[in-house]
């Protein structure tokens, strides 16, 4: 994981600015991309497997690539967004109690790992191989769980 800390970004607290929203921009160079920020204030999120890191939602954020030729196998990351208690909640999205976590199936947890990847599907594409293996893993059926436990459209 890269970041780019509070300090290095000017943007951080501007949620309305749309530069901060849409951190990477078509450029004027040959039609390459340019960053809406300092790239000298990146950081990389460095730890063994197993390590949590969390930030701020609106701390700019990325993954990185394996690249083919590599040694390592690609790493895989769960996301999660917390919010405190006495936050404004999102109305499309109950939230969940450290009770409700606990006693969440199996089957739950998938379904809130399929909203999760559609929630977030305009920022990347999900590969047809998974969207393929979800289904059968899901049965076809519409996710009940995911309507009652984080309010989310099925």
């Amino acid at each position: 994981m890269y970041v780019v800390p509070k300090w290095f970004d000017a943007l951080f607290t501007r949620d309305d600015s749309w530069n901060h929203q849409q951190v990477i921009a078509a450029g004027a160079f040959s039609g390459h991309k340019c960053v809406n920020f300092p790239i000298d204030g990146v950081r990389p999120l460095i730890g063994p497997p197993g390590t949590l890191f969390g930030w701020y939602g609106n701390v700019i954020h990325w993954g990185s690539s394996v690249h083919e030729d590599s040694p390592h196998q690609p790493r895989a990351s769960v996301a999660w967004v917390f919010r405190r208690a006495s936050s404004d909640g999102d109305p499309d999205c109950a939230p969940l109690t450290e009770q409700q976590v606990r006693t969440l199936t199996q089957r739950q947890r998938l379904e809130l790992v399929v909203s999760s990847l559609k929630t977030f599907k305009h920022w990347y594409k999900i590969p047809k191989p998974m969207v393929r293996r979800l289904r059968a893993i899901m049965g076809g059926k519409k996710s009940v769980a995911v309507k009652v436990h984080t309010g989310l459209p099925q």
